[in-house]
C-alpha cells in the first residue's frame, strides 16, 4: 500500500496516476494533512494491520504539515515504523528543508514533486535491490 499525503488532489490525483502507470500493483489511500494520515495510521496499526510500505508526504499543508506529522509519527511504535518506507515530497528549493527532512530517521528521502512512473519505479527497484541484499547478508 500507498499512502499520499498532500492537501491537493490534483497533486494527488498525478501521483496515483504515477504509480499506476509505473506497474505497481499496490493500494492507493490517500490523506489531505498529516492529521488524517496519523489518524488512518494509527487506525490501521490498532486493527493489527500492516502498515503502509510507502508513504510520501508533503511539507506544506494547512492542519498538520508534514513536519508536524514526522513529530507525531514517532509516537507510532518503532517496529511497525520501520516496516515503512517514507518520503517527503516538496517543490522547495531550500536546502534547509532538505536538511531537516533528512534529519528525521524516518525519512528515507526526498522527492521533488511532481511524482512520475520513473521516479516511483526507481524507489521500487531501489527498495527491492536493498531488501534483496539484506536477505543476502
Amino acid at each position: 500500500m500507498v499512502l499520499l499525503v498532500d492537501d491537493d488532489s490534483a497533486t494527488n490525483f498525478l501521483h496515483r496516476r504515477a504509480i499506476r502507470r509505473s506497474g505497481s500493483a499496490l493500494e492507493i489511500m490517500e490523506a489531505n494533512n498529516g492529521a488524517d494520515a496519523l489518524a488512518k495510521l494509527r487506525a490501521a496499526h490498532d486493527k493489527g494491520e500492516d502498515p503502509p510500505q510507502y508513504i510520501f508526504l508533503d511539507i506544506n499543508m494547512p492542519v498538520l504539515d508534514g513536519w508536524g506529522f514526522l513529530d507525531e509519527y514517532q509516537s507510532l511504535p518503532k517496529e511497525w515504523r520501520q516496516r515503512c518506507k517514507l518520503f517527503m515530497l516538496t517543490t522547495s528549493l531550500n536546502p534547509d528543508d532538505h536538511e531537516r527532512a533528512h534529519s528525521y530517521a524516518e525519512v528515507n528521502g526526498v522527492v521533488d514533486k511532481m511524482l512520475d512512473a520513473e521516479k516511483f519505479g526507481q524507489i521500487l527497484e531501489t527498495d527491492a535491490s536493498a531488501s534483496a541484499t539484506s536477505r543476502s547478508a
